[in-house]
C-alpha cells in the first residue's frame, strides 16, 4: 500500500496532464492534441468549451460559460439562464489566473497574459492583457524578439538544482 501512495505523490507531470485531460474530456470539454492543461475550472457547462491543438492553460485559469445577470430576470422568467460557448484556437497560451468569459473566441497563436479577463473575439496572433483585456501586440513580433531577451535561458530540461544555480548566476544572485 505504501508503494501505491508513494507513486501517487510522485507522478510525472505528463501523467498528471493526461489524467487531467481525460477527466475534462469525460466532462465534455473538447480538447485537441498536444495540450498542456494545469487548470480544472471549466465552468458548470464544460461541454461548451472547445480547445484547439497545442493549447497551454496555466493553473488558476477559469472558463465561465454562463452569465449570472439572468438572476435579475427570474421574477419574470423563473427558469431563465444565459449561456455562450468558448473556443480557443490552436497554439494558444493562457496565463495564470486568467478568466475567459462566455461567448469568447480566442484565435490561433494567441498569448493571454496572467490575470487577464477576456471577453469577445480575439484575432489570431494577438497578445492580450489586462482587465478588461485588450490587445497589446502581436505574438509573432514578441517571438521574434525572444532570442535576444536578457531573461532568456536555455534551462528547461535541467534538473531543478542546476536550473536554480544557472538562473541565480545569470541574475547575479550568487
Amino acid at each position: 500500500m505504501w508503494n501505491w501512495i508513494d507513486r501517487l505523490r510522485h507522478r510525472s507531470p505528463e501523467v498528471e496532464n493526461r489524467r487531467r485531460i481525460g477527466d475534462l474530456r469525460r466532462q465534455g470539454v473538447r480538447i485537441g492534441e498536444g495540450c498542456l492543461i494545469l487548470s480544472t475550472s471549466f465552468s458548470t457547462e464544460p461541454y461548451l468549451v472547445q480547445l484547439g491543438d497545442r493549447v497551454a492553460i496555466a493553473s488558476g485559469v477559469r472558463f465561465i460559460t454562463h452569465n449570472g445577470l439572468a438572476f435579475r430576470l427570474r421574477q419574470t422568467y423563473p427558469d431563465v439562464q444565459l449561456f455562450a460557448p468558448i473556443t480557443v484556437g490552436d497554439d494558444t497560451i493562457i496565463g495564470l489566473n486568467a478568466i475567459v468569459l462566455p461567448g469568447t473566441a480566442i484565435g490561433k497563436g494567441c498569448f493571454i497574459n496572467a490575470g487577464a479577463v477576456v471577453r469577445g473575439m480575439i484575432p489570431d496572433d494577438s497578445a492580450v492583457g489586462g482587465n478588461p483585456a485588450q490587445i497589446t501586440g502581436k505574438v509573432s513580433e514578441m517571438l521574434a524578439r525572444l532570442p535576444d531577451n536578457p531573461g532568456r535561458l536555455d534551462v528547461y530540461s535541467l534538473a531543478p538544482e542546476e536550473r536554480r544555480e544557472r538562473i541565480e548566476r545569470h541574475f547575479g544572485l550568487r
